[in-house]
């Protein structure tokens, strides 16, 4: 009888350790409780049945049987932590800003409500990573967007979103990366970038946002990718030295410039091409030991190449083009044997090309419109490269604004005087007319009293 309490007991004892195994540490796979699953059906209902959730149905297991390059689902017991839904329809490029309705096969019908969707999306209380791509959203960003408190990662590349970035996103305190690119969003880039303290990735790229970057932006200490590329940006760089996280910079394809930005030496990626920079190469550049892409073509650099570029211990890409670069190339210069891409074309260069780039297989070289000898690719006479004029740096910002309040004063002074001289000659003018009456009733009367007068007394007068 003792014997079967114990038994008894016993697979009592696992019973009851089963559950709180479910309960305390609930499988990833599991079941998602059906409040959310209803969620997920007007998702896909409001996303107008996208061709990535063609596969839902009643009977679906949502946490395990969907896992793929366009729709992922993670769950975390019976709630979702993660959805990321990629469909076709990419953002279009150029005159894409249509608001306020959709563009057939393009964005979603007019019928589409973004902030139905978010208040939707709302309903998951768990969700901390949203990716919703391509799908042809348009609209605003709604506040409601501030109601994903869990939220760590938000990505809503290549839609149609436009309007200013909502201040909204600044709550969402856990944000760890926030991909807005490849939209029509414009206005200034927001100040508060900083107040999201976990902020790691910010993707603002191929907007049509304006204006200069925020002084913010340096103090985001977090800051591992920042991307903010082909927009219309313009004004100085802030000092971003003090991220020291910084891994990716992409400023290109802006009005920015003209100095050189001030950056930590921790970067892998930089990228200001299709800018206004001008001013030398800064020689700091030779202590990026873990720089592995550098492009700064088509800017207006000028001074001596920096040669220890070619030599970074992990340079793999290196783009120089487009510039004013002078300098002569030594022939047993050295070069990273990693570097897959060189493109030196169009500067002001002169001498022979360096035996590490002309007899590299592995490595791809531009050098053409420069002033290098030896070479079957087009170049410039030597004069080209030695004129003054063009390898000439620009006058300091200070000396320019003194000019031109120079020129402006000179102006005013000018004008001023040029002023006085016309009020002068209309005044003299006006007092000419008023004495020409006087004058004539004059005359009138001297002829009229010898009128009265015989000819001959006339005559002898």
């Amino acid at each position: 009888m003792g014997r079967n309490i114990t038994c008894f007991s016993f697979s009592e004892f696992a019973l009851v350790f089963a559950v709180l195994a479910v309960l305390l540490f609930p499988s990833s796979n599991g079941q998602l409780q059906y409040s959310e699953v209803q969620t997920l059906f007007t998702v896909q209902r409001i996303l107008e049945y996208p061709s990535a959730l063609s596969g839902w149905s009643n009977r679906s297991n949502f946490c395990s049987d969907f896992q793929s390059s366009s729709l992922t689902i993670v769950c975390s017991g019976a709630s979702v932590t993660e959805l990321s839904i990629v469909g076709n329809k990419g953002a279009s490029s150029g005159s894409k800003l249509l608001q306020n309705f959709s563009v057939s096969y393009q964005t979603l019908s007019s019928e589409f409500s973004i902030d139905s969707l978010f208040a939707t999306l709302s309903q998951l209380p768990s969700l901390k990573s949203l990716s919703l791509v391509s799908l042809g959203l348009w609209g605003t960003l709604p506040t409601r967007i501030s109601l994903l408190l869990s939220l760590q990662v938000l990505n809503v590349s290549s839609n149609f979103l436009y309007g200013y970035i909502p201040m909204r996103v600044s709550l969402l305190r856990s944000l760890q990366t926030l991909a807005l690119d490849n939209n029509m969003f414009y206005g200034h880039i927001p100040r508060w970038v900083n107040s999201l303290n976990s902020l790691s990735v910010l993707n603002l790229g191929n907007n049509a946002l304006n204006g200069s970057l925020p002084s913010t932006l340096g103090t985001s200490k977090n800051l591992k990718v920042l991307i903010l590329s082909r927009n219309r940006l313009s004004g100085g760089v802030p000092n971003l030295s003090g991220l020291v996280n910084l891994e990716v910079l992409d400023l290109g394809d802006n009005l920015l410039g003209p100095k050189f930005p001030a950056l930590g030496n921790n970067l892998v990626k930089l990228s200001l091409q299709r800018n206004l920079f001008t001013y030398n190469i800064p020689s700091q550049l030779a202590s990026f030991d873990r720089l592995e892409s550098f492009d700064i073509s088509l800017n207006r650099f000028v001074g001596p190449i920096l040669l220890p570029l070619f030599s970074l211990p992990s340079i793999q890409y290196l783009n120089l083009s487009g510039n004013k670069l002078t300098g002569l190339l030594p022939v047993h210069m050295k070069c990273n044997a990693k570097l897959q891409f060189v493109d030196i074309s169009n500067n002001l260069l002169t001498g022979v090309l360096p035996t590490c780039l002309r007899n590299s297989s592995s490595t791809t070289v531009s050098y053409s419109g420069n002033c290098l000898n030896n070479t079957s690719k087009y170049q410039h006479q030597y004069s080209f490269c030695s004129n003054p004029a063009l390898a000439a740096i620009p006058p300091p910002l200070k000396k320019k604004t003194s000019s031109n309040k120079l020129i402006l004063l000179l102006g005013v002074a000018g004008g001023i005087v040029a002023g006085a001289v016309i009020i002068g000659f209309l005044m003299l003018v006006l007092f000419r007319k008023c004495k020409a009456p006087n004058s004539r009733r004059q005359k009138t009367k001297v002829i009229t009293a010898s009128a009265g007068f015989p000819p001959r007394l006339l005559s002898n007068s």
